[in-house]
């Protein structure tokens, strides 16, 4: 059996670019958890979309939250 020469080189070019895409997902996932961590304690999910929903609430009525 004979390898097609574009064949071979196409697929070498594919698993580059994967391997590419793959170093920069982790780079990308650390800077994220980089950040997370430096933005401070975690938040109790319905205290976070109570304020989400006051500001949602006063955007929408005209007023600024308290």
């Amino acid at each position: 059996m004979r390898i097609n020469y574009h064949s071979r080189t196409r697929t070498t070019f594919f698993w580059k670019f994967r391997r590419a895409q793959r170093d920069q997902i982790i780079a990308e996932l650390g800077r994220q958890w980089d950040a997370g961590i430096a933005s401070g304690l975690a938040t109790e999910g319905n205290e976070a979309f109570s304020r989400v929903r006051a500001r949602l609430d006063a955007k929408l009525s005209g007023h600024r939250p308290a």
